[in-house]
């Protein structure tokens, strides 16, 4: 963050916590949004898309762009929390209740997996290349197919609902 910022540490440090404001802030917004159109696959999509796109933009100005750089990463911290909660309130509307506490522990080993094996990717992309734009570019890509995957499981909800769901 220093090296795209040009900030000492104290500002980067101010930088991280505007984003956790923003990042409960963002959840807030999203939960309101979803409750409102009592839909939260639209809000998810929303959400993925936008931190995507915060990826790709700041893998972009990563040198010698601050101002868009820092515009990008508060962008991000505003959407991204409400990514892991808009997915956690779509399970119900995928699973069937009896499946629903076996499908919830396999998600969220996956999601420990990529938790563990994510930093090492990232440092190896940073070895390799020697900064962080590839890991960032990754991070878009990896965003733009959860942008896929989202559609195509508000599709299959969708589907689902027209059908009567085994208790």
């Amino acid at each position: 963050m220093q090296a795209a910022t040009g900030f000492d540490t104290v500002a980067v440090g101010q930088l991280a916590s505007l984003a956790g404001v923003l990042g409960a802030l963002g959840i807030l917004v999203a939960g309101l949004l979803s409750d409102r159109t009592g839909e939260r696959f639209s809000t998810m999509v929303v959400s993925i898309a936008t931190v995507g796109l915060s990826y790709a933009v700041m893998a972009l100005t990563l040198h010698g762009q601050a101002t868009l750089f820092i515009t990008a990463y508060l962008v991000w911290a505003f959407a991204t929390w409400a990514v892991s909660f808009g997915n956690l309130m779509n399970w119900p509307d995928l699973l069937p209740k009896h499946l629903l506490a076996v499908g919830c522990a396999a998600i969220n080993t996956v999601s420990q997996v990529g938790a563990f094996m994510m930093p090492y990717a990232w440092g190896a992309a940073q070895d390799a290349t020697g900064g962080f734009q590839t890991g960032l570019t990754g991070l878009a890509i990896g965003a733009g197919l959860s942008v896929l995957v989202a559609l195509m499981a508000r599709s299959e909800a969708r589907r689902l609902k027209l059908q009567p769901m085994p208790a």
